[in-house]
């Protein structure tokens, strides 16, 4: 067990910066900027221009996703050696759907203390001004690049009764969306996009009617927040039940064998099951 109070020594900064509007930028993350000896950012490209704007030099290390155990091993050593620094990802909060977790870890095991520096972020704006329940939620950030969870991921996601915040590109929505309803049906769903941005909007409606959207109009990074499950837990059952069976029908199983394995398994009527997908038919 450890107890680290921050403050007690200089820590380590992990610095929220703008998801759009520069000015969003908060006086003490400026000032912490201005004071540490280093930054080390997700791409020095994109930091390069915020520090110039705020008119702050100093020393950059690139530290991103396929070098951060390295350079995480490099600021270590920087820090032992006396000097002070921060992390900043290029929009937003580091480690939410971006690199610092390997270096908050290396950090802390080698009882290095860590201070986060509160700022912008898309997620809680999104869900704010989604007209979704903001009582309970779940983050989910980017789903994989070829929109293949496991069937368990699937039925996690189903189930869930919070609100489902998703982020992702323009580029790829559109299979998003479908992927979504194929595996949620038909709920609520709020799109925010160019959050404090100029172009700032929130689309309303159902993941149905997402379906036939013209995707052409929709630029720069999206926030996706859907409608936790509203149905029992009964229903719930049966429904990924019925995707159990479709899933061995895949394999070539008679649907009588399939309806009998799954209602075995999931302890609910075989009969109700095998009725289920003649009525589907």
């Amino acid at each position: 067990m450890k107890r680290n109070k921050s403050f007690t020594k200089i820590p380590f900064y992990f610095v929220a910066t703008p998801i759009g509007n520069l000015s969003e930028f908060s006086n003490r993350a400026i000032d912490i900027l201005n004071n540490v000896d280093f930054i080390a950012c997700e791409d020095t490209r994109v930091t390069g221009v915020l520090l110039s704007y705020y008119k702050i030099s100093k020393p950059l290390i690139s530290l991103f996703e396929h070098n951060e155990k390295e350079k995480a091993l490099e600021i270590i050593k920087q820090i032992q050696k006396g000097q002070t620094g921060a992390y900043v990802s290029d929009a937003g909060y580091p480690l939410i759907s971006d690199p610092g977790a390997i270096l908050v870890n290396e950090l802390l095991s080698n009882d290095i203390y860590i201070s986060v520096i509160n700022g912008p972020s898309a997620l809680l704006p999104a869900l704010i001004g989604s007209g979704i329940s903001t009582s309970s939620f779940y983050f989910r950030g980017f789903l994989p690049p070829k929109l293949n969870l496991s069937f368990d991921e699937e039925s996690c996601l189903r189930t869930r009764k919070e609100t489902l915040i998703f982020y992702e590109s323009p580029h790829r929505i559109k299979k998003t969306m479908s992927y979504l309803y194929d595996i949620l049906g038909d709920r609520k769903v709020t799109l925010a996009r160019e959050l404090t941005k100029i172009n700032e909007e929130y689309l309303y409606g159902t993941l149905k009617e997402f379906l036939t959207f013209d995707y052409k109009t929709i630029k720069g990074e999206i926030v996706i927040v859907v409608e936790g499950s509203t149905i029992s837990n009964e229903d719930i059952i049966f429904e990924n039940s019925k995707k159990q069976v479709s899933l061995l029908l895949k394999e070539n199983y008679a649907l009588k064998e399939a309806c009998k394995i799954v209602s075995l398994l999931n302890n609910i009527s075989k009969n109700a099951l095998y009725r289920a997908f003649l009525t589907d038919k």
